[in-house]
């Protein structure tokens, strides 16, 4: 790890954390002048590997930053200095630090000594983690002010792949091409493969069908709209999430989710609007009997029986017996949470269940409460989304159960790895266990081949320059801050918002042009025309004439390469292709300062040029885990 760059495949509980920061604490000492980067994928992680580098690190004390929110946006020079100078480590955000050192050159490659990325897998395609290397490490390697002193980069995963188990060895090299590193994975430790993967067997109901369900629901939740008279968008996403409740785990889970995470939504946008009408209130199971649906569902039974079981069983033998189910949707959690509880409570069992999911949908105070509880024994079963897969440390559990389909063999590896008591047991209801473990044996078996390591070679062959000079990327005079086809689009509509001092919808700024193919069938092409932006001097346009000026020969595919073009549809293609032009466009006028962001003329003057731009009124009800009247206040 100190000879070379290293992702260290390891798995879950074994101390991937340990080594990062013994490696963190050699470079703070050989290099003393240099700053360490820990790059985390979640809010929730920020904290939990901040506190661990204190806690751990050899130096004393060793003062460490942690980076995350909203908040950071506005983070100028001034602070991010202050920072740096402050502490030895940040830990924060791909995103944070994506910003910091690509979008607005805050901070310098040069500046850190090693550049830690945990749960590196995340490395791929058009993520921040992969920002940070294309768009703000590759291009300072690539610098002789750089090149004798590189950071060193250390990766950690408990399994390098991120997707599909399709083509497992090219996913391999292009995660050690992205992030400059050889894979290192160590031979697995007997004690750590005793566990057991078990298939659990249920049967859908035939009243339970999705089809079904949401031709029940959607009439009702139509007139409780219409009556509410609330300006409700994406109401389909509402319909969706309760249709998924029903489905999954009967009508009682329904009318759980509606009396705890909808009705405080509602009551609360309905107080704030002064909306005339009666008070809400609760529904009951016997308001809902006409819509002819079990109370639970069979798989919901199934589960209710098996946590029993097991419980009761491992509680004899060990007081601090314990487990976590894991969901698909956030949706799920508060009900199932309440269902468990009040399956216990009518069991006479002293068992309690907590619910978990990740910062968008649970505040940082509840969700740091629901895993206390946890980790104290105080709740023994903990309902949580795949927030938690990635290394959130929760206390050593005896079962881990997927009520939920999971797509990757990623979710198998590092859900499994929360189980991490000896003998512990991992069910499955959707997945098959035996077909998950083939698949995780064959990843393990690749991340051992040493033959598949690139050479350092073959490394720096793949890390292509795939700049247009003059055309792509744009950088500054100074050669630091950087626009390209990734953050455009966020610095063109934060600067629109900023200087309106206003939120608005992009569209109205965006003028398309729609033309005729045929006439039967119906055919027509719609493309974007033209994109006025507000500045000082009124609505500047640019139009696709001057886009296509800009571009002229050169195609997208001649400055992005596959990982970055596999999940751009063609609308995103030319809107990003467009995009990219308007702030060339805003940077060149001056409307944009060194670091991307609005200028001080275009803050103080656009307001008095533009008139105020109407927004229609909108409630937003959200995806939410937990009591929704706690988060009820964003519209």
């Amino acid at each position: 790890v100190i000879a070379e760059n290293t992702v260290i495949n390891l798995q879950t509980g074994l101390g991937k954390t340990l080594v990062a920061v013994s490696v963190l604490d050699h470079y703070l000492t050989s290099q003393p002048t240099k700053k360490v980067l820990f790059a985390v994928p979640t809010r929730v992680l920020v904290e939990q590997q901040a506190e661990y580098c204190r806690e751990n690190a050899a130096a004393r004390p060793c003062r460490v930053a942690e980076l995350s929110g909203r908040a950071m946006d506005s983070w100028n020079q001034r602070d991010w200095d202050a920072c740096l100078h402050d502490h030895e480590v940040l830990v924060g955000t791909p995103e944070v630090f994506r910003r910091a050192l690509v979008n607005g050159s805050f901070m310098q490659v040069s500046q850190f000594s090693l550049l830690i990325f945990d749960e590196c897998h995340n490395a791929t395609g058009n993520s921040a983690m992969a920002g940070i290397m294309r768009d703000g490490v590759w291009p300072a390697w690539h610098s002789k002010k750089v090149e004798r002193c590189r950071p060193r980069v250390l990766g950690l995963t408990a399994s390098f792949l991120n997707g599909s188990a399709e083509d497992v060895e090219g996913k391999r090299g292009q995660l050690e091409a992205l992030l400059d590193c050889s894979l290192f994975c160590p031979p697995s430790l007997p004690e750590v493969q005793d566990k057991s993967f078990i298939n659990v067997r249920w049967f859908p109901d035939a009243r339970l069908r999705s089809e079904h369900v949401a031709a029940l629901l959607k009439p009702l939740l139509d007139k409780l709209l219409d009556s509410l008279k609330l300006p409700v968008t994406e109401s389909h996403k509402v319909l969706n999430r309760a249709v998924h409740v029903l489905v999954e785990l009967g009508l009682k889970g329904l009318v759980v989710y509606y009396n705890q995470v909808l009705l405080p939504q509602f009551q609360h946008h309905v107080g704030a609007l002064q909306t005339p009408r009666q008070p809400l209130s609760f529904v009951r199971e016997d308001q809902l009997r006409h819509l002819d649906v079990p109370d639970f569902s069979s798989k919901v039974t199934v589960l209710l029986q098996l946590v029993s079981g097991l419980m009761r069983e491992g509680a004899e033998e060990n007081p601090s017996y314990k487990g976590i189910v894991f969901v698909e949707r956030i949706a799920l959690t508060t009900a199932l949470k309440h269902i468990l509880n009040a399956h216990f409570q009518q069991a006479a069992e002293r068992w309690q269940a907590g619910a978990c999911a990740g910062s968008s949908a649970q505040t940082d105070a509840d969700r740091e409460g629901e895993l206390e509880r946890f980790k104290k024994g105080q709740a023994q079963v903990l309902v949580c989304t795949a927030a938690l897969e990635e290394g959130v440390d929760v206390s050593e559990c005896s079962f881990v159960v997927r009520f939920s389909s999971f797509g990757t063999t990623k979710s198998h590896i590092q859900g499994a790895g929360r189980a991490r008591q000896s003998n512990a047991q991992v069910f499955y209801f959707e997945n098959d266990a035996e077909a998950e473990e083939a698949k995780a044996n064959r990843i393990s078996q690749v991340a051992r081949d040493d033959s598949l390591r690139l050479s350092q070679e073959e490394r720096a062959r793949r890390m292509e320059n795939r700049q247009v000079s003059g055309v792509y990327p744009w950088r500054g005079l100074d050669g630091s801050t950087v626009i390209n086809l990734f953050n455009c689009k966020q610095i063109v509509f934060e600067y629109c918002s900023k200087v309106l001092a206003q939120p608005l919808k992009p569209e109205a700024l965006m003028h398309y042009e729609e033309e005729q193919v045929r006439t039967y069938p119906p055919t027509s092409r719609k493309y974007l025309e033209c994109f006025e932006y507000p500045s000082p001097e009124g609505l500047v346009g640019v139009t696709l004439a001057q886009v296509n000026r800009h571009w002229g020969n050169v195609s997208l595919d001649d400055v992005l390469d596959a990982e970055q073009k596999k999940k751009m549809t063609s609308r995103k293609r030319d809107d990003c292709r467009f995009l990219y032009v308007v702030a060339i466009d805003m940077r060149e006028r001056s409307y944009l300062d060194r670091h991307n962001r609005p200028s001080q003329d275009a803050l103080l003057r656009t307001k008095l040029a533009i008139p105020t731009l109407p927004l229609p009124d909108r409630v937003n009800i959200r995806n939410k885990c937990g009591d929704g009247s706690r988060q009820a206040g964003r519209p």
